[in-house]
Formats: C-alpha cells, sequence, structure tokens
C-alpha cells in the first residue's frame, strides 16, 4: 500500500514533510479566467449560494455544480456535495433560497412601472430582499457567531484600537522597538482612516453585544419574531462594518504589523503576567467573514435584476437538487519507518538509510500515523505565524466534497452538461486543485473550480476520488482509448505529488 505508486500515500507522506518542517511553500493557483464570460457571470453567485449553505462547523464544506433548465424539457438541477452531518437541512435550506430568489425576481418585473421606494413596510420587493437576509443571517448564526469568537480574535481587535487610540507608541516604555514602530505607523494614519478605526470598532461592539448575550429564541429551521426583531440590528450593523472597512483598504496590514511585533514580543518575553496575546492573523480577512453572510446575500439578488441568469437559473420546470454522497476511508495500516524510508528513496533521496536521518524518520512516523488516524489537519505556506504551521485538527471525511463532486459528474455522464465549474464555499486544498489540473489534462474537459491559496489539507489519510472505468466513445475526450481514465488521472496525480515529496524531502 505505501509505495510512491499510490496517490494517497504520496499525500500523506507531503504532508507530514510539512509538518516535520514547513519551510516549503505549495503554489498558489487563480480561479476561472476572468475572460471566460459564461464563468464570470456565475461563479461569485454559485460560490456565494455555497456559503450560504454552510451553517455550523468549522470544517463544513459545500461543493456545487449546476445543470440549466431546458425549456419545456428540464429543470434547473444543482448537483450537492457536502461534508456536514445533516445533508437533508442542508438541501432544503438550498430549495428554499433558490425559490426565494425566483419570487424576488417576480416581484422585480412586477414593480418595474412602479415608483420605488427604499423603506421595506411601502415596497414589497425590499420587503422581500429584508426578509430573505434576516433568513439567511438566522440559518447562518452559529457560523457567524463561531467566526467572531474563534481564538478570542475580536477581543484582540478591540485591544488594537485601544492601543491606538492610547499612550503615543514612543511613551510606551514596556514595549520593544518593533512594538513601538508598527503602533505608531497606526498611530500617523490620516484622521480619515482613524475615524473609520473607530466606526469599526463600534460596530464590531455592537456585533459582539447581540451574538454573546443572546441566543435565538426558535431553531435554526424556524425564524420567530423574536429572533427577527435581534437580527436585523445585526445585519444594519454587518452592512456599517463592511462598508467603512471599505473605506480605508491600507489601513488594515498596518493592524497586522502590529499583532504581529505585539506575539513576537509575547513568545520572546514568556511573561505569563502579561494579558494573553493571541495569535496575529489578517484583519481585513477577519472582519470580511464577520460581515460574510450579507454580502453573499446581496451578491446573489443579482440574479433579481438579470434576465439571463434568472432564464438559466429558474426556468419553466421545478427545481431539482441531487445530493452525492461523500465515502469515508477504510482505516489505514498503521506506517513504519520502512515504508517511509522505502518510498522517499524511491522518489529520489538515495542517503535515506543513513544514520543520520534517523531521527528525523522517527519524527515523520509519528507525525504521519497521527494524521492517519482520526484527525485532519491543515497546513498553509502563508500562514500568519510562519512558526505555527497547523492551523485545525477536527474529523472530515476522507473524499474532500470537490473531488466527490467531480467524481459524479464524471460517471454520471454530466460534466459535459453542467456550466463547467463547481462552486465550493472555501477554497480547495492545494491536494484537490491539483486533481482538478490532473482530471482536465486526461480528459481535455473544461470543468474547473476556485483558485487554491496553496494549503495543504489533510483528512485521515487524503483519498483520491475513484472515477468509473468507462469511455464516453470520443477519441478527443481521453488521451487515449486504451488508458482507463481512473489510472491515467491516479498516474499524473502520483507524478505531480512525487515532485513535491522530492522536493520538500531535500529541504527537510
Amino acid at each position: 500500500m505505501y509505495t510512491h505508486n499510490n496517490s494517497d500515500w504520496l499525500a500523506l507522506l507531503l504532508c507530514g514533510l510539512l509538518a516535520v518542517d514547513g519551510r516549503s511553500t505549495l503554489p498558489a493557483t487563480n480561479g476561472p479566467a476572468l475572460s471566460d464570460r459564461l464563468l464570470k457571470r456565475y461563479a461569485p453567485v454559485f460560490n456565494s449560494i455555497a456559503r450560504l449553505l454552510v451553517f455550523r462547523a468549522q470544517h463544513e464544506v459545500v461543493a456545487l455544480a449546476f445543470t440549466p433548465s431546458v425549456p419545456r424539457l428540464q429543470g434547473p438541477t444543482f448537483i450537492l456535495a457536502q461534508n456536514s452531518d445533516d445533508p437533508q437541512k442542508v438541501k432544503e435550506h438550498l430549495v428554499l433560497l433558490i425559490s426565494h430568489l425566483r419570487e424576488t425576481r417576480e416581484l422585480y418585473i412586477s414593480n418595474q412601472d412602479e415608483p420605488s421606494s427604499p423603506d421595506p413596510k411601502r415596497n414589497p420587493l425590499e420587503f422581500k430582499k429584508l426578509e430573505g437576509e434576516i433568513t439567511a443571517l438566522h440559518y447562518c448564526w452559529m457560523k457567524i457567531k463561531r467566526r467572531f469568537t474563534k481564538d478570542g480574535r475580536y477581543e484582540a481587535f478591540l485591544n488594537l484600537v485601544a492601543d491606538v487610540q492610547g499612550d503615543a507608541a514612543d511613551l510606551r516604555t514596556q514595549c520593544n522597538h518593533e512594538e513601538r514602530r508598527t503602533l505608531k505607523a497606526l498611530q500617523c494614519c490620516p484622521a480619515a482612516d482613524l475615524e473609520v478605526l473607530q466606526d469599526v470598532r463600534v460596530g464590531i461592539e455592537g456585533i459582539r453585544d447581540i451574538l454573546l448575550h443572546h441566543e435565538l429564541a426558535g431553531t435554526t429551521q424556524e425564524l420567530i419574531a423574536a429572533d427577527v426583531k435581534m437580527l436585523v440590528p445585526l445585519r444594519v450593523k454587518s452592512h456599517f462594518v463592511a462598508r467603512r472597512t471599505a473605506d480605508a483598504p491600507r489601513l488594515w496590514s498596518l493592524c497586522d504589523n502590529y499583532l504581529r511585533a505585539r506575539h513576537k514580543s509575547h513568545q520572546l518575553e514568556h511573561d505569563v503576567t502579561k494579558r494573553t496575546v493571541p495569535k496575529p492573523f489578517d484583519v481585513a480577512k477577519w472582519l470580511d467573514k464577520i460581515v460574510r453572510v450579507s454580502r453573499d446575500y446581496l451578491q446573489i439578488l443579482s440574479v433579481v435584476t438579470s434576465s439571463t441568469m434568472a432564464s438559466v437559473l429558474f426556468g419553466d420546470r421545478p427545481l431539482e437538487v441531487v445530493l452525492v454522497p461523500t465515502p469515508r476511508a477504510p482505516e489505514a495500516p498503521t506506517i513504519s519507518t520502512s515504508d517511509i524510508r522505502s518510498t522517499l528513496s524511491e522518489v529520489g533521496w538515495t542517503d535515506i538509510e543513513d544514520a543520520q536521518y534517523h531521527t528525523l524518520v522517527e519524527d515523520l512516523r509519528r507525525s504521519l500515523n497521527i494524521l492517519n488516524t482520526t484527525n485532519s489537519v491543515a497546513f498553509s505556506s502563508d500562514s500568519a505565524d510562519p512558526s505555527d504551521a497547523l492551523i485545525s485538527e477536527t474529523p472530515r471525511p476522507s473524499i474532500h466534497p470537490e473531488c466527490a463532486l467531480l467524481a459524479h459528474l464524471h460517471e454520471a455522464e454530466d460534466a459535459e452538461h453542467v456550466i463547467p465549474y463547481i462552486a465550493l464555499s472555501k477554497r480547495p486544498c492545494w491536494l484537490c486543485a491539483t486533481y482538478f489540473e490532473c482530471y482536465r489534462q486526461v480528459t481535455n474537459s473544461l470543468i474547473c473550480t476556485r483558485g487554491t491559496d496553496g494549503r495543504l489539507a489533510q483528512s485521515p489519510q487524503w483519498r483520491t476520488p475513484s472515477l468509473s472505468d468507462f469511455s464516453h466513445g470520443d477519441a478527443s475526450v481521453h488521451a487515449t482509448t486504451e488508458v482507463d481514465t481512473d489510472a491515467a488521472v491516479r498516474k499524473k496525480l502520483c507524478d505531480k505529488l512525487t515532485e513535491k515529496v522530492n522536493l520538500q524531502a531535500q529541504i527537510v
């Protein structure tokens, strides 16, 4: 099983090498080319729909593909793969979301000749939009709360603003040079930027008071009046934070610099009496995630005013939703040092048997056996804290939803009928992005997904999806009719993984 011809093993080995020494970087890739008019139009909307279907866990991922409606023949169809513990809830919310967009579109058409009012109480269309956004916030309540409270980031942000508004950096003798320098850069910002920082602080405090001091009165499936009363101000504050954040785009990287300086200083001092300093994070990205539900809802509203998108998404027949299972892998055998040495030798590390590498191989064996059991971890080549490669760990399906969906489309021969894009609620890991690349090269398919940021996610042994062994009967679809598609994709994937394993082995 543990050979250089096994893509699952090579993926695990690469993850283990990064765990031992994460100085190497994995290449980031862009999403679909903006020159592709079809994908430029639909990809942002479908990605937003996918994100709006994630309702709870940090590692929930939704992948979806879409088959357009055919007048009088076929209704619109979403093919959905996800890894939540309640797939039926996700499916039902997708149906509700599309139904809401259809009804909003009908109101938009019927009210085109009527004088418009921005007041939802006087304008049925605006009321419908407000209702849809409140429903989205209600469904995503647990996700929003988790994002807001994760790792104490809201406290770190509020403390940062307090530092900027407090004593001048040059007077802070308890801070080191880098802390004073980065804080001074913030304090010397233009008055307009400092006003933005203050406004965002007020908005974050308002969101904090709602999320931390209230709970949903009903269930996540049932929206009641008490919840609406709480969610309306959450919507207002989210819009305010989003608007003000965009008013000072250069401000947030200065915040990142100060957070990194504070964290590094705290690590060097090891002063347990000082206030615990959270790990640094990307402030702009965090603020965006806090208000992402509202932003995604506004994004999907573009369907309402576009006759082209509406005709494709709605059609004249009922919506269909196909749920794709994401299978789990069987438990893998324990990994030995001989398995590691054998594979590293096969990929080019000829002196791996030398005594000088004994400790390294033992460390790698322990890391791999941890990765190969019940927990998953995510490694990033561009972490806010480069010394801390381990980002998270939680049980996850072994076949990621985007790969499970691609395999389903291939086996059902649907890849040619869907819009050639698999939308995702989050960027794919480097392994999944590489698998898509190999699939396109072997099949000449155009299907793609979001770009990867170089992150390497490892499930309880990441598994390559299994493709069916059939031919479409068209020589242009396959590199050769003699070779099974699944084997050809796996071979190409092994070649790419071998290259990365060899490179990482040299660095280690």
